[in-house]
This record gives C-alpha cells, sequence and structure tokens, in this order.
C-alpha cells in the first residue's frame, strides 16, 4: 500500500512538473505547435521508441548469448518490449528491472537474470556518462562541471569496488533478506565470468548502445529540421545523454516531467526555441505511453 501512495505521488509530481513547464512557456504555445503535428512527425516519434526497443533487445540477446541462454530473439523481444512498457509507470526506470522475472518464466535463473540485466544497465550508464561528461563541460560553468565529473566517476568507480571487493557484496548482501539473497544465486559469477571470458560480447554490448543514442540523436536531429532548426549532430547526441542520465534520477514515474524539463534547459542553452523543444519532447511522451500501453495490452491479450 505504501508502495502505491509513494508511486502516485510521483505520479502527481511528475504531471505538476510538466504542468509548471508548460504555464512557463504559455500552454497555447505549445499547443499551436502540437496541433500542427504532421504524419511525420508521428512517425519519428514511433521510431523512437520501436528503435529503442529492438536495439535494447538486441543488447540483452548479445549477453544472454555469451550464457548459452536457450531464448529466441521474438521471445526476447516480447519480454523486453512488456519491461520497456512496465518501466513507465514505476519511478525512474526501476520498472525496466522488471525484465529480471519477465526471464525467469522464459527459463533463465533468478541470478543470472540479475546479473544479465545489471550489466546491461551499467554498460549503458557508463555509455550515457561519458557523453553527458562532454555536455556538462560545454553548457555548464566550469565549477558546476568538474562536480558532475566527480559524482559520474565516483558512482562507477564505487559500483566497480562493490562488486569487486568481497566486504563490498557482504555489506550489499546485509542490506536484503537472506530469502531474497538466496534467489541471486549466480549473480557475481556470471558478471566475474564476462570480466574474464566475455570482453568481446561486453565490447558488443557497448557498441550497439552508441549506435542506440547515435539514432536517437539522428530522429531529434530531423525533428528539429523538420522546424527549420539546425543544430550540430554531436550537439545534440551529448545533449539526449544527458538528458537520459538525468531520468534516471527516481524522483517521477519514469522520468515524466523532468526529461521534458531537462530538454528544454539544456536545448535551451544551446540556442533552441524552448516552445519547439517542449512541444517535440511532449510528442514524443505520448507516443511512449500510446505504444507502451498497446504493447502492454496486445502482449498480456497473447498469453
Amino acid at each position: 500500500m505504501k508502495k502505491i501512495y509513494w508511486n502516485f505521488l510521483k505520479s502527481i509530481l511528475g504531471i505538476m512538473l510538466l504542468v509548471i513547464l508548460f504555464n512557463k512557456l504559455g500552454f497555447s504555445n505549445v499547443y499551436k505547435i502540437l496541433i500542427d503535428t504532421s504524419i511525420t512527425h508521428i512517425f519519428l516519434a514511433v521510431l523512437i521508441s520501436i528503435s529503442s526497443i529492438l536495439l535494447g533487445a538486441f543488447n540483452l540477446k548479445i549477453l544472454l548469448h555469451f550464457i548459452k541462454a536457450k531464448i529466441s530473439f521474438s521471445d526476447l523481444l516480447k519480454v523486453y518490449s512488456l519491461s520497456w512498457s512496465i518501466g513507465l509507470f514505476l519511478p525512474g526506470r526501476i520498472g525496466d528491472f522488471s525484465i529480471i522475472p519477465l526471464l525467469g518464466k522464459k527459463g533463465l535463473d533468478f541470478g543470472k537474470g540479475a546479473a544479465i540485466s545489471f550489466l546491461d544497465k551499467l554498460i549503458t550508464f557508463i555509455v550515457l556518462s561519458i557523453l553527458t561528461i562532454f555536455a556538462v563541460f560545454i553548457y555548464l560553468p566550469i565549477e558546476q562541471a568538474w562536480i558532475i565529473l566527480i559524482v559520474i566517476v565516483s558512482i562507477i568507480i564505487l559500483t566497480g569496488l562493490f562488486l569487486i571487493l568481497d566486504k563490498g557484496r557482504q555489506f550489499i548482501r546485509s542490506l536484503f533478506p537472506k530469502n531474497l539473497i538466496e534467489k541471486f544465486s549466480g549473480f557475481s559469477y556470471i558478471l566475474f565470468d564476462f570480466l574474464k571470458y566475455g570482453k568481446t560480447y561486453i565490447f558488443l554490448n557497448f557498441l550497439i548502445t552508441i549506435l542506440k543514442q547515435v539514432i536517437l540523436a539522428l530522429i531529434i536531429y530531423a525533428f528539429l529540421a523538420s522546424f527549420n532548426i539546425y543544430l550540430s549532430f554531436i550537439e545534440i547526441l551529448l545533449i539526449i545523454s544527458a538528458i537520459t542520465i538525468i531520468t534516471l534520477i527516481p524522483i517521477s514515474v519514469s522520468g515524466l516531467g523532468i526529461k521534458e524539463s531537462a530538454a528544454v534547459f539544456l536545448f535551451g542553452l544551446a540556442g533552441l526555441d524552448k516552445i519547439i523543444v517542449a512541444a517535440i519532447f511532449t510528442l514524443l511522451l505520448i507516443a511512449r505511453y500510446v505504444i507502451g500501453a498497446l504493447l502492454i495490452y496486445f502482449i498480456k491479450l497473447e498469453n
């Protein structure tokens, strides 16, 4: 009951952030752009979600291939699509980890599923962090940029130490009930196995993650160009990576309101029209939730 209460509050917070953003920019200004949305804009908005799902599933397939998990890509795509959709309705990207029990239904041990999911998220975080560091040094004051750099590097180092050192793993285990810890059997073994023998698979996952961001940046570039707004591809790539990092903060449901506000702020620093940016990311928001709801409905209906 308490979790439902907090999720409800975070949903309200996300909606409030959107209302504040639209109120600041002018509801009518954003609305005028949205009602003039073309089929091309809708196609681009849908393409972002579809490409994200396809490449996300492919990334997991690469890691699952290393541990010889017998899950077909079609089954994995359904599992990933459902997890992605569930993630839209939970704080931050916590819902993404719903893929662990979903993989379990396909025969993958909980510990192995947790290790694969965690490794995939860690690689994504590292890629986004690298790109975000470049972005903050370009757009933010040098003092703030250094603070963000120190925070990001510290998070990555501490995560590595907690996973590598025995005392670190013991501390993590002490935070969870014993019956839950038992479910994670094989988690550390899989991670160390990847570090010893699966570096190629990690590298491939790294490349696909970069490709995922590149495709997203290209689509945003096309969006902006349709409004006769031009920003260099590299700048767009860096900004959207920073936006994604910001939305990982679990203070609203799936970054609702945070992503849109961050986009307006960061693209505003690059000199773009804030109203057009708000309209674009509102359209992307609508497309995500429509696609997510449809995926949940049809996948559940099929099962």
